[in-house]
């Protein structure tokens, strides 16, 4: 307005001199105030298109459109309307697609922030601990997403949950017992932080007894017992025998914190154990699993290696249980396991399968009953069937090398140790002292049912007791309907023979 005024002012007083007339000094105010009256909206709308803001130039429009627009010529007001138009749609535009960015952006933290709380809790729950680094991470990433409570809460439980998975399962289970007694303890209770403990310490002793099941060696590591745990490519002999003379090492400490007897194989790795004994001849086969046997040196290990084979090849599984054992010439009894299956496969035997009286039913009528449990029995049914082809039909001497003897003891069956006679076997039993057990009763006292014990007292009615096979050359003693167990609850063991 200023300049107009200016602009009027100078062509009145300069109009009459330089010549004008009335109409041409008219023009030229008219023309100044258009051109100033344009420049001063565009830029106007420059600014505000400069300022991100599709209001203000909204606001510009609007005055366009008003009174002050008047000034204008209409044809380039009405270009300038257009201008301004399309400069607030492509800032309407850009603020669309930057509300959509941060919404993917969003959705993506958010997905991150979920994930690593989704992982994070897993780890918890199978035992592990979250790294300083990783929680410090998941906390950054969460921030703004609306999971910060659910993060702060895991980080809780960690702590309320720390050294919990670390401990073997009969500990893990007084942690749990004594939770249990409070929560039934009308006259203590519990409060909700300390039933949530409870909840999370269940959820996470489940998770530990799954994975060992599943892989013992990488559940230790998942929760810092053994430090590595890789599997191992097994594609000969050699590789298979050197890593189970380097999980040897470790075992022990897997075997502790899995409480029970573990195999020193992971599943892969069994697999490709597996895989290997089929391309090998039961001579080359048998050696090498017979070396395995030995380096493992303890029935209930070559057991489990068993198991993991016998899942993939029943055959090979059996020959595995029996890795150790010789025959009284020196060899190996899974040679012959092997041997009689491959005999069967050429049809180089011609098996007595008749379902009352042939091989496999003669065996069994022998073998049920002699074994803890069916399983047990299945195997040994199964080897000396296959001995039984390997040694021409011979089932009375299959039966012998698979079992070691079976006898009819005080009541029940019983397998001999691999290579004893009953009589030297009662003589082992007679021979029993309070010392050779004192590892397992170190109170001096064993638990008959309901019956607390003196050792020397247990000891001397061992030769009149019922037996029941724990594994090759080991028993446990009945009494009644269980098991004799030193004053924890573990059973009670007699070591006879050799382990093979």
């Amino acid at each position: 307005g200023a300049a107009v005024t200016q602009s009027d002012m100078f062509a009145d007083r300069n109009g009459p001199s330089a010549g004008w007339t009335p109409e041409q000094m008219g023009k030229s105010k008219q023309a100044f105030k258009e051109n100033v009256t344009f420049n001063s909206f565009r830029r106007a709308g420059q600014d505000a298109m400069q300022s991100g803001n599709p209001a203000m130039v909204e606001e510009v429009q609007k005055r366009l459109a008003g009174p002050e627009g008047d000034a204008m010529d209409p044809a380039k007001r009405n270009a300038l309307d257009q201008t301004l138009f399309g400069w607030q749609q492509s800032l309407e535009a850009k603020q669309v697609r930057e509300a959509e960015k941060a919404v993917r952006e969003a959705e993506k933290q958010y997905k991150k922030a979920s994930d690593m709380l989704s992982d994070g809790t897993k780890q918890l729950l199978s035992g592990a601990y979250l790294s300083p680094e990783y929680m410090a991470a998941m906390a950054t990433t969460a921030q703004g997403t609306g999971l910060e409570a659910e993060v702060q809460t895991l980080f809780k439980a960690q702590k309320q949950s720390s050294g919990f998975a670390n401990l073997p399962p009969d500990k893990r289970a007084e942690v749990l017992n004594a939770a249990r007694a409070v929560r039934a303890d009308p006259n203590r209770g519990v409060s909700p932080e300390e039933n949530e403990r409870y909840l999370l310490l269940t959820r996470i002793d489940d998770n530990v007894r799954k994975s060992v099941d599943e892989n013992a060696w990488q559940a230790a590591q998942a929760v810092g017992k053994i430090q590595q745990a890789p599997q191992i490519n097994i594609a000969d002999p050699q590789t298979a025998i050197s890593v189970v003379g380097q999980r040897m090492a470790e075992i022990g400490t897997v075997e502790d914190f899995a409480g029970k007897k573990v195999s020193p194989l992971q599943p892969v790795e069994a697999d490709q154990l597996t895989k290997l004994v089929k391309t090998l001849k039961p001579d080359q086969a048998s050696s090498m699993l017979g070396q395995i046997g030995a380096l493992v040196g303890d029935s209930d290990r070559v057991a489990a290696i068993a198991k993991q084979m016998q899942d993939k090849d029943n055959t090979i599984g059996t020959a595995m249980a029996f890795a150790s054992s010789k025959t009284t010439q020196g060899r190996y009894t899974a040679q012959l396991v092997l041997e009689g299956a491959q005999a069967i496969k050429d049809k180089a035997i011609k098996v007595d399968g008749v379902a009352e009286s042939g091989w496999r039913a003669q065996i069994a009528k022998q073998v049920r009953g002699a074994y803890s449990n069916q399983e047990a029995e299945d195997q040994v049914i199964n080897a000396a069937f296959l001995i039984a082809a390997a040694k021409g039909g011979d089932v009375d001497n299959a039966l012998n090398l698979a079992t070691g003897g079976i006898i009819e003891r005080n009541g029940g069956k019983l397998p001999l140790p691999y290579g004893m006679k009953e009589r030297e076997f009662d003589k082992r039993l007679s021979a029993i002292t309070p010392a050779d057990l004192q590892g397992q009763a170190a109170s001096g006292f064993v638990q008959a049912g309901p019956a607390r014990v003196p050792l020397a007292q247990f000891i001397q009615s061992i030769p009149d007791a019922q037996l029941v096979h724990a594994g090759q050359g080991r028993y446990n003693v009945r009494a009644g309907t269980t098991l004799v167990t030193n004053e924890q609850g573990k059973r009670i063991t007699l070591q006879i023979g050799p382990v093979q």
